[in-house]
């Protein structure tokens, strides 16, 4: 895994000078907030090709590569993709512009954030978002960019807030344009901490984001299980960029807080073996199919059996069965659903042996 930062983690529109310390403290990548970056007029959705070009030049010399853009609504309340024709028109364009700034910095991903239906029905929320995206994604296609929907706070939005609402939009576009982002602090809030969500993104997933609730420095709040976190992204083999949110603190020393979520982040993500590649230790994989047989167990009991993870021995996974379990006709039919769960959230196939 590669690390970045966002720009929301730097004094607003005056930073490029931080830009070669960024490099000095470990991060690789910067992720740009456009309205946090460059100052724009309501209903302007231009950044001058200068201010971009001179971005770029310096983030280069600064050996940091530009990941993409996110937040790229940026709380303009006068854009959204629900409003009446005149704002969508301006969304769409604003969209548009913004991935071709993407384009020119180098970038490959725009993480769309608060999205706000109100007063309309889901069901129109839907259709109306699928309708916006088919006028959006084919005017980005030429760009090489992918627009990319994450998991929202509800405090930030009130339409497709989930990890597993994300990725059912994604399969319903079904865009090359069009993908997902995780966010940990809205996964931790949701409870979509389990594996399962992790391996239902990785063909789709672009980009991870490291945050925690109101973006707050990172591990500074403890809602957020960074360990684990880090545990399902080595387990599904991701590689790409991680990048964190946080905040800039005002009247605080530039890059003191970033810094030190950098060497959290060094820590709970970027051991040798993420940065290397190397496959998730044996504990981390037995880890997942125990959480993944208990998550199975309350169906299993409600039946009046019960099975207990005895041992993994390779793709080999033996349990053990007890009440009604032991002597019911329909055992060869449950351990068959324990296996098919089993090899969806390793992605590899398995067999389940009772013992």
């Amino acid at each position: 895994m590669k690390l970045a930062a966002s720009t929301l983690g730097l004094p607003p529109f005056n930073h490029l000078y931080l830009l070669p310390r960024l490099r000095a403290i470990g991060v690789e990548g910067i992720e740009i907030a456009p309205d946090h970056t460059w100052k724009r007029a309501p209903y302007t959705h231009e950044i001058p090709f200068q201010s971009v070009w001179n971005y770029r030049r310096v983030a280069d010399n600064a050996g940091l590569a530009i990941v993409g853009l996110h937040t790229v609504l940026g709380g303009r309340l006068e854009l959204g993709l629900f409003e009446n024709k005149e704002h969508r028109d301006h969304t769409i364009a604003h969209l548009v512009h913004l991935s071709a700034v993407c384009r020119d910095l180098g970038g490959k991903t725009l993480t769309l954030d608060t999205r706000w239906k109100a007063t309309l029905p889901e069901k129109d929320a839907w259709f109306a978002c699928r309708d916006f995206f088919d006028e959006l994604l084919p005017q980005i296609g030429d760009h090489g960019t992918t627009l990319c929907f994450a998991p929202l706070p509800e405090n930030e939005g009130d339409f497709c807030l989930t990890a597993r609402e994300c990725y059912t939009l994604s399969l319903a576009l079904d865009h090359p344009s069009f993908a997902i982002s995780l966010d940990s602090a809205p996964l931790a809030m949701g409870g979509e901490t389990g594996h399962t969500h992790f391996v239902a993104a990785q063909r789709l997933l672009k980009i991870f984001h490291i945050d925690e609730p109101g973006k707050a420095p990172i591990g500074s709040t403890g809602q957020v299980d960074h360990g684990d976190m880090r545990q399902h992204l080595v387990a599904i083999g991701y590689q790409g960029w991680v990048s964190i949110v946080q905040r800039f603190v005002p009247d605080t020393i530039a890059l003191d807080e970033l810094a030190a979520s950098v060497r959290f982040v060094e820590q709970k993500y970027l051991r040798p073996d993420t940065r290397s590649g190397v496959a998730p230790v044996e504990a981390t994989r037995i880890k997942i199919i125990s959480d993944t047989i208990a998550a199975l167990r309350p169906n299993i009991q409600a039946d009046g059996g019960d099975l207990e993870l005895v041992s993994v021995n390779g793709n080999r996974i033996e349990v053990k069965l007890h009440g009604k379990c032991r002597a019911c006709a329909l055992v060869g039919q449950t351990l068959g659903g324990v296996r098919r769960r089993l090899t969806s959230v390793l992605n590899a196939p398995v067999t389940v042996v009772p013992v």
